[in-house]
């Protein structure tokens, strides 16, 4: 899947000499500026999963090689693609897929829906301060494993306050039902090996959260191409494939 990403020659070449940003995040500018452009302000950018997810068509979609905006923080990518983008969000993408799919499996999913259509009042039944609310919410969605959700995801989640609590161990419950279901229903795809390690399904630690993250991620992808091809037919260009998270 290839893309025409457009960005601000002029920025990047200041961010490349900008000593506050990181000398790591530089270094990855100056080799997408040498080795990804085709003309100014322009690169050519090919997209595809990951490595043991293609046959199987699950999961994320990478820009090859990490040479992507994709991969840059959006406080990098923000300031680079202003001049050509607006960003469009699936506010909450990942609790509204499991709200789908709990619906259809026929199981309880009240305090999921809830999390779903109040996602603001839950937040502060949790924490108030969003964040780390927000960051809890989602650490719960992967048992525990907020990689699941966003390599290198900081754990920023607070105590949930007392008011909250009952909320959020009905939310676990759920969300721990829906796990198992999703687990059993795809037992296709168990013995597939993926990640960094390279290792089974089934023999990872957090099996049933790894699962129900790619699966998650899959879905999140099908969105993705919907909506690219809504904006196509609108004379519109979605040029940057940017995963929830």
């Amino acid at each position: 899947i290839n893309k025409c990403e457009r960005y601000d020659e002029d920025i990047i070449q200041q961010m490349l000499v900008d000593e506050r940003i990181s000398v790591s995040d530089r270094k990855r500018l100056s080799d997408y500026y040498r080795h990804a452009r085709d003309s100014p302000s322009k690169a050519s950018i090919a997209y595809e999963r990951a490595d043991n997810c293609k046959d199987a068509q699950l999961g994320r979609y990478y820009p090859v090689g990490g040479k992507g905006l994709q991969s840059f923080r959006w406080d990098i990518r923000g300031p680079l693609t202003a001049k050509y983008y607006w960003d469009i969000d699936l506010e909450n993408a990942h609790y509204n897929i499991a709200l789908k799919y709990a619906r259809d499996y026929g199981i309880q999913h009240t305090n999921i829906e809830k999390y779903c259509k109040n996602r603001e009042e839950c937040l502060k039944l949790f924490s108030d301060k969003r964040d780390e609310a927000k960051t809890a919410y989602l650490k719960l969605l992967y048992n525990g494993d907020l990689a699941l959700y966003r390599e290198g995801a900081e754990d920023i989640s607070g105590q949930c306050k007392q008011e909250g609590l009952a909320f959020y161990r009905g939310l676990k419950a759920e969300v721990d039902t829906l796990m198992e279901m999703v687990w059993s229903r795809h037992s296709q795809f168990h013995k597939l090996k993926c990640g960094k390690e390279k290792k089974a399904i089934e023999k990872r630690a957090n099996r049933q959260a790894v699962l129900m993250s790619l699966i998650f991620q899959t879905e999140e992808a099908k969105c993705m191409w919907v909506l690219d091809k809504a904006l196509e037919k609108r004379g519109r260009t979605a040029g940057i494939l940017i995963h929830d998270g």
